[in-house]
């Protein structure tokens, strides 16, 4: 994923041969690598934390199902993602790239929950074909939210 021209309203990037399907791919892990539901504070009743809990758990899943959509539906959608002869133009809003930062970032999220949440620096962990797909992810997201990141950064056109 190449940045191509940014402007204030909008960001074009290139994505070389595969890298749109690359990113469906990594799109469609969600069903996969559901992130884990979150923990709430221990005041208040049992009951009252549960239905919390699961409230916000629904809600947290179904945030997270339609960012995946809305960013699949963009790739999709070829007045947005302009199919060339080698890869894609996929041209964005710069309102919509928090949205794609956060559907990255879930994914790099869901893909270490998975694992266990290891530390991967003290304790790495053990060689699995889950973990290795799992590290694999997030070592593509890591390097896509860089690209991304680093998009921001630059100014005007890239040389």
């Amino acid at each position: 994923m190449k940045l191509l021209y940014k402007d204030e309203e909008r960001l074009v990037f290139s994505l070389g041969g595969s890298e749109r399907e690359t990113l469906l791919r990594l799109l469609g892990t969600r069903r996969h690598l559901p992130l884990k539901p979150r923990k709430l504070s221990n005041q208040g009743s049992p009951k009252t934390l549960q239905e919390a809990a699961e409230d916000l758990h629904t809600a947290s899943d179904r945030h997270q199902t339609e960012i995946f959509q809305t960013l699949s539906s963009w790739l999709e959608n070829p007045s947005q993602c302009v199919p060339e002869k080698v890869g894609h133009t996929f041209t964005l809003a710069r309102g919509q790239m928090e949205l794609v930062l956060q559907a990255i970032n879930g994914i790099r999220i869901a893909a270490w929950e998975k694992m266990g949440a290891p530390d991967m620096e003290e304790n790495f962990p053990e060689h699995t074909p889950l973990n290795e797909a799992c590290i694999a992810i997030i070592q593509v997201t890591d390097r896509l939210l860089a690209q991304l990141l680093r998009s921001l950064e630059e100014k005007g056109e890239p040389s």
